[in-house]
């Protein structure tokens, strides 16, 4: 019984500490490679974009906002939107 009253209060703890971990960023495209799946903005961070983000519905010099999350050391892109 102390293990599942355990459970049940680790459970949305767990939950706010993944959804903490997202970062968001927003800056100008420098570069795009939609086949290394990378993009670059200005300031010179890289992100690693998985396929599921469609990058060829952006262009060098466009504003985006870019919601990420560490993993392994590097930016894995969760989104990205035009900025406003």
């Amino acid at each position: 019984m102390k293990k599942l009253i355990a459970s049940a209060i680790a459970l949305p703890l767990l939950a706010t500490v993944a959804l903490a971990a997202n970062q968001t960023d927003t800056g100008t495209i420098k570069k795009i490679s939609a086949a290394k799946g990378t993009l670059e903005l200005s300031d010179g961070k890289m992100f690693s974009v998985p396929k599921s983000i469609k990058l060829g519905s952006f262009k060098n010099n466009e504003k985006v906002t870019v919601v990420y999350t560490m993993t392994n050391g590097k930016m894995l892109a969760i989104s990205v939107v035009a900025a406003k």
